[in-house]
């Protein structure tokens, strides 16, 4: 629900991570997922050329306490979803382990 739909060309996305971007809003708002298949956090620089970041996000991220884990019904959730304003973006982020991290940047 908070992926843009127009594609935004990636390059250089460090492995093993996966990084997808696109528009959203009129190309007022750029969202820019990555997957963290790993059990470290990633840190990993970032230029982005096409706009001007406002330099402040919301961030959606999903993770577990594990590679297996998993929401059951009546159990307590393995998976969870969070929801952060204000978070930092610039010149490079940094994602949890085992995460889909979507960030909703405004652009100037």
């Amino acid at each position: 629900n908070h992926y843009g739909s127009v594609p935004v060309e990636i390059g250089g996305a460090p492995a093993p991570l996966d990084v997808a971007a696109a528009w959203k809003d009129g190309r007022k708002v750029l969202t820019v997922a990555v997957v963290n298949p790993t059990k470290s956090a990633v840190t990993f620089p970032l230029a982005i050329k096409a706009a001007n970041p406002a330099g402040r996000a919301k961030l959606y991220l999903i993770t577990g306490k594990d590679e297996m884990a998993c929401n059951v019904p009546g159990k307590e959730p393995g998976v969870t979803l969070v929801e952060k304003a204000g978070v930092p973006f610039g010149r490079s982020l940094t994602v949890p382990p085992m995460s889909v991290s979507l960030y909703e940047v405004p652009v100037k």
